[in-house]
């Protein structure tokens, strides 16, 4: 990471344009969504159970349903 603000040296302009570097950042912001949707839609901001077992358990109900409904929607497509 870089300590300095300004503009990107030639250097480092020529590893960001790479294609595999531009799809990793395309993964992260497409997983910084995902991350955003759950937290709204299925609420893991809040657990409902106490303790950190009970985040643990309510995180985890929360993922299943997440990919739940992601198979009920790649499976309409099909």
């Amino acid at each position: 990471m870089n300590d300095y603000k300004g503009r990107l040296g030639a250097v480092r302009v020529a590893h960001e344009r790479q294609r595999w570097f531009r799809r990793q950042q395309h993964w992260r912001s497409g997983q910084e969504a995902t991350i955003s949707l759950g937290s709204r839609k299925y609420e893991w901001r809040h657990s409902r159970l106490r303790g950190r077992d009970g985040a643990d358990t309510w995180i985890g109900f929360g993922i299943l349903t997440y990919n739940l409904g992601r198979m009920v929607v790649i499976g309409a497509t099909r």
